[in-house]
């Protein structure tokens, strides 16, 4: 077999040894004239000891689409070539058996890839010697485009499992980071009650008695010494007033909303309503537009958002004029959009982007007080309502502080 092979190649292979085939008997002419193995569903041929056709059945030409006529008396080669006879030769080395091999491969059929399986063994005379080759081939077309899909699938499955893992992976390292955030809330809402256990306590002490050093002993002190004094006063109240806005941060942070329908313009009234003697006292003036009546939020928090906004407003209020303050909206798709306008000094461009964080303090002049603490508690509690809060300003001229607050609380 291999040496008919490799004769329509002129090549050899050593390595194969077949032997005579248990129960084929009789000469050539026993095949052709048979109508069973005529008509056999398989295409079968029979080859001389070179490997030349000495007969076909007629399935053979349905199968390889070359006539009969013109295969006959031709080797392998006119049905299979270079690299088909190799691929054949190999996984005929490849058998087990020794005198029945198989192999599988690929052939063109007017201009579609085909899949066959042949079979072949050896005759052999009364002296051992090769007289001739018998085999049969089919089409296993769906059986190996079933196996190649199946390999693909393989494929595609381990890709998809090595996406899954990276997946897990990331997620695994996402939930890491949120624990390590969770750990750093807890040690937030543990400094919020040491802060106010621990730090409040001494810091009271020390504003008490230089309070009462103040009060009673301050004329004994020379000019250095009541400076000295008045430093500890200040920084003792300072350092009061931002242990309270950051209790109060920590509060808002770690808290929950509690969100109820409200009227806007109820609220801001309310918030004008507190603030109303302090603008009396600086001939400011609050104008509140028209707001809608039925909104979802947590109105508490929306109330001291306003009210730090306004404070702000106060804080940064212009010389030169009175202070007018509006509060108007704008409604789009999924959120409301508050307005804060004033007249007031306005802010520089450069501080804009930083004015929302811990302790950015913009510092005009020693009259304005403040601990930096009140635009990141405004922060936080438009984050809260999953929303977006930002500052347009001219200097001279006022700022206006945007709010955005979701619908879909």
């Amino acid at each position: 077999m291999a040496q008919a092979l490799n004769n329509s190649k002129g090549s050899s292979l050593k390595n194969t040894s077949l032997k005579k085939v248990k129960g084929i008997t009789g000469q050539a002419n026993d095949y052709t004239t048979s109508n069973v193995i005529k008509n056999f569903p398989k295409a079968i041929f029979q080859a001389d000891k070179n490997g030349n056709y000495t007969y076909l059945n007629d399935i053979w030409e349905h199968f390889s689409g070359i006539p009969a006529d013109q295969a006959l008396g031709k080797n392998f080669q006119v049905f299979l070539n270079d690299k088909q006879l190799q691929s054949v030769i190999s996984q005929f080395n490849a058998c087990e058996s020794s005198s029945y091999k198989t192999a599988i491969f690929s052939y063109e059929r007017k201009g579609k890839n085909v899949w066959f399986e042949i079979s072949m063994s050896e005759q052999l005379d009364e002296n051992g010697d090769i007289m001739a080759y018998f085999g049969c081939f089919s089409e296993v077309s769906q059986l190996k485009e079933a196996e190649l899909q199946l390999l693909k699938n393989n494929t595609d499955l381990h890709k998809q499992q090595k996406t899954i893992e990276e997946q897990i992976a990331d997620l695994n390292q996402k939930n890491a980071e949120l624990q390590k955030y969770i750990e750093k809330n807890l040690e937030l809402e543990n400094f919020a009650y040491i802060a106010s256990h621990d730090l409040k306590a001494p810091l009271r002490t020390v504003m008490s008695f230089s309070q009462l050093l103040q009060k009673n002993h301050y004329k004994l002190l020379d000019v250095k010494g009541q400076q000295y004094l008045d430093i500890i006063c200040n920084a003792s109240k300072d350092m009061i007033y931002l242990i309270d806005d950051l209790l109060k941060y920590s509060e808002i942070s770690s808290g929950e909303l509690n969100v109820v329908s409200t009227n806007l313009a109820d609220l801001a009234n309310e918030v004008y309503i507190n603030f109303f003697p302090q603008l009396s006292k600086i001939g400011g003036s609050i104008a509140v537009c028209e707001m809608p009546a039925n909104v979802r939020l947590d109105k508490s928090k929306v109330y001291q958002l306003l009210q730090l906004l306004i404070d702000n407003a106060i804080k940064f209020k212009s010389d030169e004029r009175p202070l007018e303050i509006k509060i108007e909206h704008e409604e789009l798709q999924d959120h409301w959009l508050l307005k804060i306008n004033d007249n007031g000094e306005g802010i520089p461009s450069q501080f804009l982007d930083k004015a929302f964080e811990l302790f950015k303090k913009h510092k005009t002049n020693d009259t304005r007080s403040g601990t930096g603490v009140g635009l990141t508690l405004a922060k936080a509690i438009v984050r809260l309502h999953d929303g977006k809060i930002w500052m347009e300003s001219t200097e001279g001229e006022g700022t206006t502080v945007h709010v955005m607050l979701s619908k879909n609380l």
